[in-house]
């Protein structure tokens, strides 16, 4: 793992030389911290907690951006991670997605990604999703429909639809989400409804930062997610561009 962090860091690092050569660089930054690790209904750290950093370059006026993400384990007990051994504060994921974004017109949003998922060494360590995107900008809710694909170890689509809102509360302006998923057999599994999350958040400016608090709750499907509760579970993120 160590290694793949190596990686990590020198892929960003050459990718800004690049950007800032050929495009002028843009760069967007992040680290969340999560109460528990919630992946499409799944809890994937045994209820721990995780910090979360993630970094995504855009080259230029392309439409192509490439971004990087870990997962980082900051529970006190050992924990099981997808498909590997157990583990215990170190980082039991980094991915990579490589995204090309553009629009068919005002009201139209799309794009196209393609995420590397990387796990500790086991039956699912490393595994590809293609994803496509569409976002109505000027209808109620801003509804965005997503479907993905994994022909590697998964084996199977994801869809989701996602809505959001916004409403004031006193002073401060709340967004609010709602995003329910559907699998159609990833990683053998009964397809049918995989999950909801109702999400709750604020963005405060600090500084050159904007620092936003999330509360979350998600429901999961028992026929496609037998070994799944529904949890509330939280999130702070920093993050920050240049």
């Amino acid at each position: 793992m160590r290694n793949k962090i190596r990686l990590l860091g020198g892929l960003v690092v050459g990718l800004l030389v690049l950007s800032s050569v050929a495009y002028g660089n843009v760069v967007d930054y992040n680290l969340a911290y999560v109460s528990k690790y919630i992946w499409r209904g799944q809890d994937q750290d045994s209820g721990q907690p995780a910090l979360q950093p993630g970094v995504t370059l855009y080259l230029g006026e392309t439409g192509l951006s490439i971004g990087a993400w870990g997962n980082y384990n900051i529970g006190d007990s050992y924990v099981v991670g997808l498909g590997g051994p157990v583990v215990n504060k170190e980082f039991t994921e980094i991915d990579y997605t490589l995204t090309y974004a553009s629009q068919f017109n005002d009201d139209w949003t799309y794009s196209v990604y393609l995420t590397q998922y990387n796990y500790p060494p086991g039956e699912y360590a490393n595994t590809a999703e293609l994803f496509l995107n569409l976002t109505a900008r000027s209808w109620p809710f801003t509804p965005t429909l997503t479907y993905s694909y994994d022909n590697d170890k998964g084996k199977g689509a994801y869809v989701s639809l996602a809505g959001k809102n916004s409403f004031n509360a006193g002073s401060l302006k709340i967004d609010g989400s709602l995003t329910a998923g559907y699998d159609n057999g990833q990683y053998n599994v009964t397809p049918g409804f995989s999950d909801a999350t109702l999400a709750l958040s604020t963005a405060i400016p600090v500084n050159q930062l904007t620092l936003t608090p999330t509360v979350n709750y998600t429901v999961v499907g028992k026929e496609t997610r037998p070994t799944s509760e529904n949890v509330f579970w939280f999130s702070l993120n920093i993050a920050g561009g240049f």
